[in-house]
């Protein structure tokens, strides 16, 4: 479960609980725990900016390209907030930056990442340009 919240620099954030089945034989969250939870982050942040998606629709957004850096290890039981933000806005394309703090500790991230979405027209599979509001806010 998710509730939004606040993370400084992040006009766009989700608080989630990390569960013990996320961390791996290492004691620490599995990196692909992050990749999930940013795609949570995203999702409600492009919510926000009234980006509505509807495969059915025909057009909406596919990952180009995605990343992460990790400052620290993430341990479960703990809440983490997960913010987005809209980076580099191009014609088809936009930087979404994501980071990660523990919901304790806001001020620090302990992770950081990025995804450049491609929007799509899905039928013919070629970029259309990205809707307004990626522009007003970036």
């Amino acid at each position: 479960m998710c509730a939004t919240a606040d993370l400084p620099g992040f006009p766009s954030a989700v608080r989630i609980h990390v569960h013990w089945g996320e961390m791996d034989a290492l004691g620490h969250v599995n990196n692909a725990s992050l990749f999930r939870w940013f795609e949570t982050s995203r999702i409600e942040a492009m919510r926000q900016l009234g980006v509505a998606f509807d495969p059915s629709s025909g057009t909406g957004p596919i990952l180009a390209e995605t990343g992460c850096t990790y400052h620290i290890p993430i341990r479960a039981p703990v809440e983490v907030v997960v913010g987005t933000r809209v980076g580099r806005v191009g014609r088809t394309s936009v930087r979404l930056e994501h980071g990660v703090a523990l919901a304790s500790d806001p001020s620090r991230l302990v992770a950081e990442g990025y995804a450049v979405a491609v929007w799509l027209d899905y039928r013919t599979g070629r970029p259309i340009p990205l809707p307004e509001a990626f522009r007003m806010e970036g």
